[in-house]
């Protein structure tokens, strides 16, 4: 919804136009009195409305002053990261100003013409906010279901250049650090694509480890996501082909695959559940049969036709 507001100031002869939107800041104009007096004149009062009949902050110019308050600001940030202060908030705010893709590019064009000032944008930000907050941010952003232009701009910076150069460890730990993500969410195609420069079967060892190299999670994580709308089931199929790999061709059996995964369960009850660092429930028996069956459908190499009505057969 879109307010407009008038106001009349009679001693500067100037008519005060503001709107405010549920998604954009206020905007305001400043008008001639004479011009909106004298219809034969009315091309900035024309000018004004055309700029607050824009849907938002997508529409709005980039101008130069947004670029500079947008480079102010992150130089006021420096400074205060080298005082010691805590940049939360100021690191949100910052990033939440570039909703518009040309601001994004009119703050690169800072640091130069080319590809190199990506990255020396990317290294600026690094430098002020740290990986810490960087990493969590970007997976929010992989997670989200609608991004600004300047969003989807500065996402794609950040993939390209910041990254290309994490770990793949340290980069499984700040996704998991990021506020409200579930483990299921590794499955998303976001945080594929955010990971897509490893192999699966690395993004999977790094996830296992992740999870304190708990088989028993895994398996819930993994199935709890392949039964997820909305999950990347080619992702979550080459999870099911490497859990397979992982282990020797025993594991074609029901009853081995029940046996270890409740041994691992377990296990994990005292490495997890009683430090209090992260509880979950045993997979109900007919859950464990279909993990087990997508774990044999992905590989595909059962020697039990778990699928097409065959069935296979669990004790």
């Amino acid at each position: 919804m879109r307010v407009c507001y008038f106001a009349l100031l009679h001693a500067a002869a100037l008519v005060v136009m503001a709107n405010k939107s549920e998604k954009s800041h206020s905007i305001v104009h400043l008008v001639p009195l004479r011009d909106v007096a004298d219809h034969r004149n009315d091309v900035s009062v024309n000018q004004s409305l055309r700029a607050q009949a824009a849907p938002g902050d997508e529409e709005r110019v980039a101008g130069s002053s947004a670029v500079k308050m947008a480079m102010d600001g992150l130089e006021a940030h420096a400074k205060l990261r080298t005082e010691g202060k805590d940049l939360g908030e100021h690191f949100e705010d910052w990033m939440k100003r570039l909703s518009q893709r040309e601001l994004v590019n009119g703050v690169v064009s800072n640091f130069g013409a080319d590809e190199s000032a990506e990255q020396a944008l990317v290294k600026k930000l690094v430098d002020v906010y740290g990986d810490n907050m960087i990493g969590p941010w970007i997976a929010r952003l992989s997670l989200a279901e609608k991004l600004t232009s300047g969003e989807e701009r500065i996402r794609e910076i950040l993939t390209k250049h910041w990254a290309a150069e994490q770990s793949l460890g340290d980069m499984i730990t700040l996704i998991r650090a990021s506020e409200k993500f579930e483990d299921v969410d590794f499955y998303r195609p976001g945080v594929v694509k955010l990971l897509q420069k490893f192999t699966p079967t690395a993004v999977n060892e790094a996830i296992m480890a992740g999870y304190g190299k708990s088989e028993a999670y895994f398996v819930s994580v993994l199935y709890r996501a392949t039964m997820k709308e909305g999950s990347d089931l080619a992702a979550c199929e080459a999870a099911w082909q490497y859990y397979r790999w992982r282990f020797s061709e025993e594991w074609d059996t029901w009853k081995i695959f029940k046996r270890s995964y409740l041994y691992h369960f377990a296990e994990d009850i005292k490495k997890f559940v009683d430090k209090s660092e992260r509880s979950y429930d045993i997979l109900m028996k007919e859950q464990m049969k279909r993990s087990f069956d997508l774990m044999q459908t992905a590989s595909k190499v059962s020697k039990l036709e778990t699928f097409e009505g065959q069935g296979a057969v669990y004790d």
